[in-house]
This record gives structure tokens, sequence and C-alpha cells, in this order.
């Protein structure tokens, strides 16, 4: 069995939705929102994130938001992407998931960025 990581489905439905929005298709589009709704169920609690589903360490509890790494955080783009996919179900937990990780990137800002960012954009788009 291959072991993914949060990580690993996002930027491959970050992939597959632009090269969506560059070719006009339907069907990437639709595996984008397909693997973003499979990265909810696999990796999002309701109180948090798993970076893993199958980590070495046993006890690691779900983090409200994930730091960025050299790449911007998993997170912050699923909640972004979601806000924006004209999915109720999933603009609905992303909705959820702001709300429970502006506490976590108040307290660490410059650990995530990214969240501000991605959520700051959209709302920008939105309004």
């Amino acid at each position: 069995a291959v072991s993914a990581h949060l990580e690993d489905y996002v930027f491959l439905a970050r992939g597959l939705k632009d090269f969506a929005v560059m070719n006009d298709s339907q069907e990437d589009w639709y595996l984008s929102n397909l693997l973003l709704a499979k990265a909810w169920l696999l990796f999002w609690h309701s109180n948090g994130w798993e970076n893993a589903k199958d980590s070495l360490l046993p006890g690691m509890q779900p983090k409200a938001a994930l730091p960025d790494s050299a790449l911007p955080a998993a997170d912050a783009i699923l909640v972004y992407m979601s806000l924006n996919s004209g999915n109720s179900v999933l603009q609905d937990k992303a909705e959820h998931a702001v709300e429970l990780m502006f506490k976590s990137v108040e307290q660490s800002p410059l650990e995530m960025s990214s969240h501000y960012w991605w959520i700051n954009h959209h709302r920008v788009a939105s309004d």
C-alpha cells in the first residue's frame, strides 16, 4: 500500500485544478474536487489536522493549523481551494476549519504566513 500525506493530496489537487482552468477541462476540475474531498475525509478531524494518516509516533494530536515548510502549508491551500470549489460541502468544512485556525495562526504568524495569504486572498476574491 502507498502512504500519502495531506500535502500529496493537496498539491496534486492544485495541479489538476490549474490544468482544468488552463484547458477548460470539467473532468480535471471534478478530479481535483474529488481529491479535496478525500483529503478532508482522511486528514481532518473536528479539532484539527493530521499531516499523515499513519504516523510512526503514537499519540500525536491533530493541530488546528499546520506550519509552513519550504512550501505553503497544505491545510491552508486545501481550505482556500475548498472555499473556491463551488462545492457547498467542501465550503462548509473550510469555513469551520478557518474558525479553528485563526487562534493558532495569530499565535504563530511567521510559521503560518500562508494561512493569512490564502484566507485573505479568498475574502478579497469573494467581496
